[in-house]
């Protein structure tokens, strides 16, 4: 999942291009309406937005300096050989609103040998390598479609755990309904992401979009969506924990560590209570024998995750010649290419001396 981001303190050359251009349009307007001096209005306003949100703190004072006692026509000459010489228009995306407008400023000030040959004279107002490589992510909006990349794949990865919860078998109603938060909150920031990775604009979530129609700012609504979503998996992972205690005891045969195992209750707890196929490695634990047998790469060495379907298996009791009484586990499947039963006899100490997958059996 992604969480959303956090407001920025400094402004982007793309976005202060956008600030300038409509600054200036709105400025020419306005200078329109108050005297008939659209050209006037217009240096005001970009002289407000380049100076204050687009170059260098060092290029603002030196351009600032430089228009003093100049006229309008003389100010406008030196904003657009400015604009001309820091490629302005050159990071914007296509949908821009008055990209063009903009990018007629920078060709203009290309016809102002005298004006680029003063601000030359500055050492200031240049455009390195660097600046065109950034210019060229920001115009295709690398960064957002990155972003977006890494979004989708992250929901994908939590569509899957929920998804597998649930396909588990819902075993418990926290795990189902966990399982089904996950997966669709996930599911909402992957098909986000991937729009968002696709266009190249940022993509709210579904849930993001209830949540500001409800009355919610945008900013409110994306950290309250990524909170839901992040209860959703940490109720995922408290549902799987509980899932593995209450079924599966057999944690500690895969470490190699001998004891009682995750259903959390002790041996003699477990054997004064009937042994059924869901709770038969409750409280047990294998044998080092088993162990060893384990990886020997040969019929004892399936896999530890078949210890999790106990459930679909069958108990039976067994009498041996010691005249103790056993308990037989015989779960069906397959393995190596043949379909059988995996076989594992527990003893009355909890202990498990015998774990086979049964060819042919």
């Amino acid at each position: 999942m992604t969480l959303p981001s956090t407001a920025q303190g400094t402004v982007s050359r793309t976005d202060a291009t956008v600030y300038a251009t409509s600054a200036a349009i709105l400025g020419a307007v306005a200078g329109q309406a108050a005297d008939g001096h659209a050209l006037s209005g217009t240096n005001t306003a970009i002289n407000s937005a380049v100076n204050n949100r687009l170059l260098h703190p060092d290029e603002q004072k030196t351009l600032a300096q430089m228009k003093k006692g100049q006229s309008p026509q003389e100010q406008y000459r030196l904003s657009a050989a400015a604009c001309a010489d820091t490629h302005c228009a050159a990071g914007l995306p296509a949908n821009t609103p008055h990209i063009a407008t903009l990018e007629a400023l920078q060709a203009t000030g290309q016809n102002y040998p005298l004006e680029r040959a003063q601000l030359r004279e500055t050492h200031l107002f240049g455009y390195s390598s660097w600046n065109a490589i950034t210019d060229a992510a920001s115009r295709y909006e690398a960064l957002t479609r990155v972003t977006g990349a890494i979004q989708a794949a992250g929901g994908l990865v939590g569509y899957t755990a929920g998804g597998g919860m649930i396909a588990a078998g819902c075993e418990t109603g926290l795990a189902c309904v966990a399982g089904f938060a996950l997966a669709t909150t996930s599911a909402d920031y992957a098909q986000a992401g991937y729009r968002q990775m696709v266009s190249g604009t940022d993509t709210p979530t579904l849930g993001q979009q209830v949540l500001t129609d409800l009355g919610l700012s945008p900013t409110t609504a994306a950290w309250t969506y990524a909170a839901m979503s992040l209860g959703a998996g940490v109720s995922a992972g408290a549902a799987s924990a509980v899932t593995a205690a209450d079924g599966v005891g057999a944690g500690a045969a895969e470490t190699g560590v001998g004891g009682i195992g995750a259903g959390g209750n002790s041996a003699a707890e477990n054997t004064a209570s009937p042994v059924t196929a869901r709770n038969f490695f409750g409280g047990s634990r294998y044998t080092s024998k088993v162990l060893d047998q384990s990886t020997s790469g040969d019929y004892h060495g399936f896999p530890q995750s078949v210890d999790a379907f106990s459930g679909d298996g069958t108990v039976t009791s067994i009498t041996g010649g010691d005249g103790v009484t056993r308990w037989r586990l015989t779960i069906p499947g397959s393995y190596k290419g043949q379909t059988s039963v995996f076989e594992f006899i527990r003893n009355p100490d909890g202990t498990i001396n015998h774990r086979l997958f049964v060819p042919n059996g």
